[in-house]
């Protein structure tokens, strides 16, 4: 069966058979990463708001904004830059606990940096980034959120001779309400 309708049947299945109240959830986070591979030497920091709406209890999607700063080097070439980011997001929560749970999230967007990021690059690119995340629920819709992701921003070969695209690892803590 093809990855996309296997994606379709767990999300499908996730479904309640009951009526479900939808609802409305922000969040603000801080996050912390660190590239792999060649781009081991460009930390990231950031700061993102989110507004994603829980259509059943078991899938929401919305959209993330995020302020973003690289500092470090590539191959001996400063890598700093800062920029923003619009990531429409999805979240599979596969485990539920009332109101707190752990999801896969997923999502795939954009950048655009003051200066070309990776070196080499351009001041846009795509942007994906998937991960687990937790939320746990303190009490009259209030909650902690937090997660890890795998990134990647990519100029996109065609744009640029070479294609230098950033892979890296993130971490992020915040609050969320929901209502």
């Amino acid at each position: 069966m093809p990855l996309s309708l296997t994606a379709a049947a767990l999300l499908f299945a996730a479904l309640p058979a009951h009526a479900w109240d939808p609802r409305w959830e922000y969040a603000v986070s801080a996050g912390w990463g660190s590239g792999i591979d060649v781009n081991s030497r460009i930390d990231k920091l950031e700061l993102r708001v989110a507004a994603t709406r829980r259509f059943a209890p078991s899938l929401s999607a919305g959209l993330e904004l995020a302020g973003v700063r690289f500092d470090g080097t590539r191959g001996g070439v400063v890598a700093d830059a800062s920029g923003f980011t619009a990531l429409p997001v999805a979240r599979w929560h596969f485990l539920r606990f009332g109101e707190s749970s752990c999801a896969f999230e997923f999502g795939f967007g954009g950048s655009r940096f003051a200066r070309p990021f990776p070196p080499g690059g351009t001041r846009w690119n795509g942007y994906s980034a998937w991960g687990l995340g937790a939320d746990l629920d303190v009490g009259a819709g209030l909650g902690v959120t937090g997660g890890i992701r795998f990134l990647h921003h990519s100029n996109g070969r065609g744009l640029v001779t070479d294609n230098p695209a950033y892979d890296g690892l993130s971490l992020h803590l915040g609050l969320r309400y929901a209502r």
